[in-house]
């Protein structure tokens, strides 16, 4: 066999050689990054269960003993803003994920009496059009500053 061609079939397998490991790299290398985003997800809500763990009372305000101080109020504003944002991260991390969707979803269930009261109506906006999606429809103009009773 001539040289010339015995090159022509070496570099020939050599071009596939190296284009199979890169492709097996690129395969590795999107599972890497797929396998963060689910850390992310659970570290993100875990931090949330943390929450909810230490402020039942905010986490399910139906089972608050007495309504809410005007300190306390705030302080229930912050634990959803904490909840919508913890939300929004993870849908944007997890975006075709149905699972994560309905845990969120169920999450600001909980919370439908503030998130459609005129005192939230101003920041619906803060958030993506897919947690915008998961939000019970405003009441804007009903008059309500949804504290929890």
């Amino acid at each position: 066999m001539p040289a010339e061609k015995l090159a022509q079939i070496v570099g020939g397998w050599s071009t596939f050689a190296a284009s199979l490991i890169g492709g097996c790299a690129l395969v590795g290398a999107a599972g890497q990054i797929s396998a963060a985003r689910v850390i992310s997800a659970k570290e993100t809500y875990r931090g949330y269960l943390d929450k909810a763990l230490e402020y039942p009372a905010f986490a399910n305000p139906s089972i608050a003993a007495e309504p809410l101080s005007e300190e306390e109020f705030e302080r229930y504003e912050w634990f959803v803003s904490y909840l919508l944002n913890s939300c929004d991260e993870i849908l944007i991390s997890m975006p075709r994920d149905e699972g994560w969707s309905a845990a969120c979803a169920d999450q600001i269930s909980y919370h439908r009496d503030y998130l459609t009261s005129d005192g939230f109506e101003e920041m619906r906006e803060h958030y993506s059009p897919r947690l915008q999606s998961l939000l019970p429809p405003s009441a804007a103009g009903a008059g309500t500053n949804g504290m929890p009773q």
